[in-house]
């Protein structure tokens, strides 16, 4: 009888990175924005945190053991709060976005069907998301921001209080100006991450199937702290 050969380990350019470090990049830029959901949307139910938490918990475990991982389905994990009309374009709905991209992009990396360039496509549609929740909750636009649309009285009077006094802190042009700046912030700790993952390549080089450290994925999401001008809790 024949034994079954280990699959040849195909070593990766000197500055490519592994698909599973292409997850663990878009994992931590997900859970970088995740606190935007409860901050923007104080009323937000607890289902929807955890779905993106858990989403964001999925991808990372995926990314350190990815010779344990079967064919996760990660995409049959349903984000379809984020189609509500009155929340797709705000902070919430964009981080859940982002989740469902991530989901993505580890279902492609965990299943040999697909290929990297799968993985790839959700990577960018993760970063896309992520930058699109930092301007949404940075610059507000309308009487009151569409996801917040109709909802109960209570809520409605909190966040637009919340909106309001955004407002008359700061001009739409230094609202701009700030999501800018957290915007250049964000891209400058996800190069800051792929430079670490480039460093910690094995002595031979990177190849697509290895796994990223948990040292790794549990460091410091900003390392100068957050960005100025990022939102807080009210």
């Amino acid at each position: 009888m024949f034994s079954k050969r280990k699959p040849k380990r195909v070593v990766l350019h000197a500055e490519e990175l592994p698909q599973w470090g292409l997850v663990a990049l878009a994992s931590r830029a997900v859970k970088r924005v995740e606190p935007l959901m409860k901050i923007c949307w104080p009323a937000i139910p607890q289902k929807h945190l955890d779905t993106v938490q858990y989403a964001i918990q999925l991808a990372e475990n995926a990314s350190t053991q990815p010779r344990t991982a079967e064919t996760l389905g990660l995409a049959g994990l349903r984000l379809s709060f984020v189609h509500e009309p009155w929340i797709k374009n705000g902070p919430a709905g964009q981080v859940g976005y982002a989740a469902g991209y991530l989901l993505s992009a580890a279902d492609a990396a965990s299943d040999d069907r697909y290929g990297v360039s799968a993985v790839r496509t959700g990577y960018d549609g993760t970063l896309e998301a992520v930058e699109a929740a930092i301007r949404s909750a940075l610059e507000p636009t309308g009487d009151q921001p569409p996801w917040r649309g109709d909802l109960h009285h209570e809520q409605q009077s909190i966040d637009t209080a919340i909106v309001h006094t955004l407002r008359n802190i700061i001009s739409t042009s230094t609202q701009k100006q700030c999501a800018n700046q957290c915007i250049e912030a964000l891209r400058l700790v996800v190069a800051r991450d792929r430079e670490t993952i480039l460093d910690q390549a094995p002595p031979d080089g990177w190849a697509h199937e290895d796994g990223m450290s948990p040292e790794m994925m549990s460091s410091e999401l900003w390392p100068a702290g957050l960005p100025g001008g990022w939102p807080s809790q009210a």
